[in-house]
Parts: structure tokens; sequence; C-alpha cells
């Protein structure tokens, strides 16, 4: 359900949220970068990749705005708690997607594990 939520933003193009056995859900963010760009140029956001894009604070901060609204109507138990901006895109060249475009969820949590893990741990420092 989340996934659907936060994936009908002009901003993303493809969630992907874990949480089993978790105490919160995170979640990994694949951005729309043909409106990430364009709305980079039109508030003179300077990048030389798409990668800089992403750790910018102000693009990190609308990010978190975004995807904040677009969970105000979730219980708190289904709300992403933290998010991770991934610079790739899932394809099915890339071994990520099926032939009827769903997520290879378990491929995605092995690719994907330093950044979930890294959430985690991130939350746990907060919580101390």
């Amino acid at each position: 359900k989340i996934e659907r939520i936060v994936s009908a933003d002009d901003w993303v193009d493809q969630v992907f949220v874990c949480g089993d056995q978790r105490r919160f859900i995170v979640g990994l963010i694949f951005p729309n970068f043909k409106n990430l760009e364009k709305y980079a140029y039109e508030h003179n956001i300077p990048y030389e990749t798409q990668k800089d894009l992403l750790i910018n604070v102000e693009i990190k901060r609308i990010f978190d705005a975004r995807i904040q609204a677009l969970q105000k109507d979730l219980a708190e138990y289904e709300k992403i708690k933290y998010f991770t901006l991934i610079p790739d895109e899932l394809t099915l060249d890339g071994g990520v997607l099926t032939p009827t475009l769903k997520m290879k969820r378990r491929i995605l949590v092995n690719r994907y594990q330093n950044e979930i893990e890294k959430m985690y741990q991130n939350a746990v420092s907060h919580e101390a």
C-alpha cells in the first residue's frame, strides 16, 4: 500500500519498502530524475551528477516533506520512518524486475542491504 501511495508522487519513479521482523518501515526511493532535474534547473540548484542531486540538503528536505505529506492518512505503523534516495534505475535488464515489472524483493534486499541496515542503525543512534 505504501509503495503505491509514495510512487504516485511526480518526483518518485519507484519505491521499495521493507520492515519484516523490524520495529518500523524503511524505504528505498528511486527518484524520477527527469522531474528532479527540471526542478533543480528551475531553482538554480547546481549539480554535476544525479548523485549530487540526491545529497543536496534542499532536495533531501523537499523529499522528506513530500513523503510525509503522502503518508498523512496512514497509520503510524504503516509509515516509512527513514528513507534513502537511490541513484539507480530499477530495470528488467538489471535483474530486479520481473517480466511483469514487479520488484524482485529478495534481490533488492540483498543488493541494497548496506543502505537498509544503515537506516536501522541510524535510527538506533537517534533513539539513544
